[in-house]
């Protein structure tokens, strides 16, 4: 894909990175909601989701940077004002912790 089509569908990096954002958070809230929803032991909840991010990690290696662009932007002051209002409105607590 070339940068002028990219360029076509946003407006700038800024956006771009704001809908990177928002579709990790979508992403890893709703896995976090099914994960909720299983009618297992919290312990055993916790194994499967650390058995399944390593077995994406393993089988992608593109997975980490997933996660990586995660923990930057939560950390970062600098990233656009757009993508610090997306993560505030998806960072919160997940129904029932918290």
């Amino acid at each position: 894909m070339s940068q002028g089509l990219i360029y076509h569908y946003y407006k700038s990096k800024e956006e771009i990175f704001t809908e990177l954002i928002d579709s990790a958070f979508d992403k890893i809230n709703s896995a976090s909601l099914a994960l909720e929803e299983m009618s297992i032991a919290p312990l055993e909840k916790i194994r499967l989701a650390i058995q399944t991010i390593l077995k994406n990690l393993e089988e992608n290696a593109d997975h980490s940077l997933y996660h990586l662009l995660i923990a930057q932007s939560t950390a970062s002051e600098t990233i656009p004002e757009e993508a610090k209002n997306v993560i505030n409105k998806k960072n919160g607590p997940i129904s029932g912790y918290g």
